[in-house]
């Protein structure tokens, strides 16, 4: 994936926030995932289809990330698994 592809949540996934933090449901195979505080962000950022280029410059701005830090490998880490546990689609254009 490079920075500009776009990503959205799997309509058929349950999630539920508990304290910061996302507790996400694979209805299709029971299993279920929890994420950190940054990995709730990016997934309410979800919502809507999103580039991974604007993820990251929201979680840089949302957590006052300095310009030395680099969010964007952790942010496709995190897609990355996400898409392998069919928890975020790439939608067709």
């Amino acid at each position: 994936m490079d920075a500009d592809t776009v990503i959205n949540r799997n309509s058929g996934m349950i999630a539920v926030s508990i304290n910061r933090e996302i507790a996400i449901m694979n209805v299709e195979n029971g299993d279920y995932y929890v994420t950190n505080e940054m990995g709730a962000a990016i997934w309410e950022l979800l919502e809507k289809c999103q580039t991974i280029k604007s993820i990251t410059k929201s979680i840089q701005d949302r957590f006052r990330l300095s310009e030395g830090d680099d969010p964007e490998s952790d942010v496709r880490e995190f897609l990355n698994e996400m898409l392998s546990e069919n928890l975020i689609i790439k939608p067709e254009n």
